[in-house]
Parts: structure tokens; C-alpha cells; sequence
């Protein structure tokens, strides 16, 4: 986390709350927008959806009221960045945007997302002139289980990913699943990835090129813009590096140190940072809103995340113990040599 944090204080143009104004603190995007009546603006028009029947999931437009109620409840900054979001597909439809939300659990990430998406859902359906099914945005995770929380799907069943050819950064398409993948994302403007923390530097490469190859396009991610949300405090990736590190074969310069050719891959990557990752522009949210009613544990499971725990934190866990377990020595010795017998079953000594 510290090499990512001093990656993160090295840009500088991303928001730092401690030295950014209020006022200012999204100037970044270069956006002034008006504080408004989203739900005014933009009328609900479910009654134009039809179900779309391809292989991508699109989140319904909610009712009206509880559309509104979301918003209401918003924190400031996320207010604000649903603002300066509605701001950009509003007034900047072309311009291509990477933005990185980050927070630790409970923070309101997953309430953001479902509002912009909303939000743009509303705007997309309302301003252009689209066919029922037309897709605007893929809301994806690296996981089953994540993308189901999110209401999306997993990044590899969307782009057509083999999970075994993972490290095959240049795997193509054929010609038919190429121009069938053009044709239904003719209107995607907008890839949302949840959970970034467990994808890795090569899967988010792969998008990358997948996205490229589909839209015949050399820009980042084909010319689509993109979110991703997580807390780098969560799970990594896989046995792979994450996303933020670059990939080895994109560092194997060769350098002469001392009269000896040494490959950078050798030396310390995280000096280095992902060429796909520096484009990123971060925001972190920071207002517990989980646990609104118990603000002492939630910042204790914070500081536990980053291994920084007081002795009241302590003393806080150890007083919601439901009970202590006496395990008997021999029982303890008894399931290791279990769990080893286990894993060593079909391993032969030659």
C-alpha cells in the first residue's frame, strides 16, 4: 500500500483532500457544473424499455421516488461526483474520462455507482436516439460473486476472456465474434469494473486490447471511458500483480549496471507504474455510511485494514467476542497434520 499511495501522491493532478479546497475539489475534471434537480431534468422513461435479449445485463431504470430518495441521501462528495459525472456526459459527450473511486467497505462506493448509472441511464435513453437494445455501459467485476452484487457480469464472460490464456495478452477475436461484439456495443460509451483491488495488470491489459481490437480504435480502452471502484486494502489479484503495477514485459528494457546485464523485470517494479493506470484520476471517499450508528467500530475495522489498530481498538474487538475457544493441544496437532495429509495426497517423491 505504500508504493501505491506514493503513486498516488506523485500525480499531481489527482484530488487531495488535504490540500484541495472544497470548492475546488473536482476542478480536476474541469467541470462547473450547477447544483440541480437531476430527477426533474431527466424524465423517467421506463416505459420505453423493452427487454433487451443479448448476453449483457443493463440495470433498470428505478421509479421515480426511489430514484430521488438515493440522491437525497447522498454524503457531499458523493454528491459532488455525481454532479461533475452528470456534468461530463451532459456537456462533454466525446471526452474520454478514467476516473479510480476508492474507499474502504462501507464508504458508499456501491450506492455511487448505482446513481450514476442511473443517472446516465436516464440521460442516454432520454437524449439519444437509441433502440431497445442498445447498450450505454457494462458494469463488470472480476468475480462471480462481485459482479452479482453489483448487478453486472464477470469481465471475463463479457469480453469473451478464456481464463486459462489470462497471461495471452494478445489473444484475438475471430472475425464473427468481433463484428458480433461491435454491433451490440455500437453505443457503449461507459465500463464501470468493481472491485479493482483482485484484477490483475494482465486481465485489465486484456480489456484494454479487447476493447481496442473491437472498436478499431489505438486509445486507451478503444476511446470508451472508464470507472473502477475497490479499496487496494481488500483481496489482490490471483497470483498475478495488481493493477496498478506494469506489466513485466513492458519493463524488460535492458540496462548495463555495472557491466552486467540485468533486466529490469529483476529490479524493484514498483518503482515503475502501469502505463493503462497512470491515466487514472482518483477520488477517495471517506464518510462511513455503513455504519453510521456505530462510527467508533467502523473506524476501528479501518485502521485494522491498514494495520494501524489502538489499544482501544483492541480492547473494542476483544469485547465482542461471542466466546473464547479451548482447543486441546493434540486436537490442533491432530488437524494440521490433516490439512497436510490432504494437500500432499498424490504428490510422489522421485
Amino acid at each position: 500500500m505504500q508504493n501505491i499511495k506514493e503513486a498516488e501522491d506523485d500525480n499531481a493532478e489527482d484530488i487531495d483532500d488535504t490540500t484541495v479546497k472544497t470548492a475546488e475539489e473536482f476542478t480536476i475534471y474541469e467541470i462547473g457544473a450547477k447544483d440541480s434537480d437531476i430527477a426533474t431534468e431527466i424524465p423517467n422513461l421506463k416505459g420505453n424499455e423493452t427487454d433487451s435479449k443479448n448476453t449483457f445485463q443493463i440495470p433498470n431504470l428505478l421509479p421515480d421516488e426511489e430514484y430521488k430518495k438515493i440522491l437525497c441521501n447522498l454524503n457531499d462528495k458523493q454528491r459532488k461526483y455525481h454532479d461533475n459525472f452528470t456534468h461530463i456526459i451532459k456537456t462533454q459527450p466525446h471526452e474520454q474520462f478514467f476516473h479510480f473511486i476508492s474507499g474502504a467497505g462501507g464508504v458508499g462506493k456501491s450506492t455511487l455507482l448505482k446513481i450514476i448509472t442511473q443517472t446516465a441511464l436516464r440521460f442516454w435513453i432520454h437524449e439519444l436516439q437509441h433502440q431497445p437494445d442498445d447498450i450505454f455501459f457494462l458494469i463488470t467485476a472480476p468475480t462471480g460473486k462481485a459482479a452479482f452484487n453489483v448487478g453486472g457480469q464477470t469481465i471475463h464472460s463479457v469480453f469473451t476472456i478464456v481464463f486459462s490464456l489470462v497471461k495471452e495478452l494478445t489473444m484475438k477475436l475471430s472475425a464473427d465474434k468481433r463484428n458480433t461484439l461491435m454491433f451490440k456495443l455500437k453505443q457503449l460509451k461507459l465500463l464501470i469494473i468493481d472491485e479493482i483491488s483482485m484484477v490483475s495488470a494482465q486481465l485489465f491489459q486484456i480489456v484494454n486490447n479487447r476493447l481496442q481490437e473491437i472498436f478499431e480504435n489505438s486509445k486507451p480502452f478503444g476511446g470508451i471511458s472508464v470507472i473502477v471502484m475497490g479499496d487496494f486494502n481488500q483481496l489482490p489479484p490471483v497470483m498475478h500483480d495488481p493493477v496498478y503495477y506494469p506489466l513485466r514485459d513492458s519493463i524488460s528494457t535492458i540496462a548495463n549496471i555495472e557491466n552486467e546485464i540485468i533486466c529490469i523485470s529483476q529490479l524493484d517494479r514498483t518503482f515503475y507504474m502501469s502505463e493503462l493506470w497512470s491515466h487514472f484520476k482518483i477520488l477517495e471517499l471517506t464518510e462511513i455510511m455503513r455504519q453510521k450508528d456505530d462510527i467508533q467500530f467502523a473506524n476501528a475495522l479501518n485502521r485494522l485494514a491498514i494495520g494501524q489498530t489502538t489499544d482501544e481498538d483492541n480492547a473494542l474487538f476483544q469485547s465482542r467476542e461471542l466466546s473464547s475457544l479451548n482447543i486441546p493441544e493434540h486436537a490442533r496437532c491432530e488437524h494440521n497434520i490433516n490439512t497436510m495429509q490432504t494437500l500432499l495426497r498424490g504428490i510422489k517423491t522421485i
